[in-house]
């Protein structure tokens, strides 16, 4: 993350966070970024990341079409940012749903995965909200920033494991869309 600190890459993009509706995805784009400016990614086994892994299913539901979000909403962004990379990433994209349906399957009557079907379709039908969250959640970013206060201030207001906590709080609160 030493790109990330340094400013080379540009930091986190606050339309991706948890707590946005794009639902996340701010990692893997700065990633991703950190890639294709030339830095290299490297693990460090000392460092920890919190995820929730929820014992109701209902949660896990959630979890899973807000996964699907935020993958296609840092997909989107990846996009805007590096047009180039356009005409690699469609014929991926036209073949990624039938590879995730696929992986579900029934094959002889056997099933090629335990991977409940339900939640494929829920990361399925996140994956398709994923670029339009992601823009309004831009649009939404923008607006705060110009009313409230600058993006520093913003970033810099609370802690990571503060932002992380309410992120999760927020939601918490929400209802319905994945069902």
């Amino acid at each position: 993350m030493a790109a990330l600190a340094g400013g080379s890459v540009g930091g986190f993009d606050l339309a991706l966070g948890a707590g946005s509706p794009a639902q996340g995805g701010e990692d893997l784009a700065a990633f991703f970024q950190a890639i294709i400016r030339g830095h290299k990614l490297v693990c460090e086994p000392a460092a920890v990341g919190y995820h929730p892994h929820y014992r109701e299913y209902q949660r896990l539901r959630k979890q899973i079409y807000n996964y699907g979000i935020g993958l296609t909403a840092y997909l989107t962004k990846s996009m805007l940012e590096n047009p180039r990379l356009l005409f690699d990433f469609i014929p991926k994209a036209l073949f990624a749903p039938s590879l995730i349906l696929r992986a579900v399957a029934s094959k002889d009557g056997k099933r090629l995965t335990r991977y409940p079907r339900e939640l494929v379709m829920l990361k399925l039908k996140g994956m398709l909200y994923g670029p339009p969250a992601y823009f309004y959640s831009r649009w939404t970013m923008r607006n705060v920033s110009r009313n409230f206060a600058p993006d520093e201030a913003v970033q810099t207001s609370i802690g990571a494991k503060e932002a992380s906590v309410l992120a999760y709080h927020i939601h918490d609160r929400e209802e319905g869309i994945y069902s």
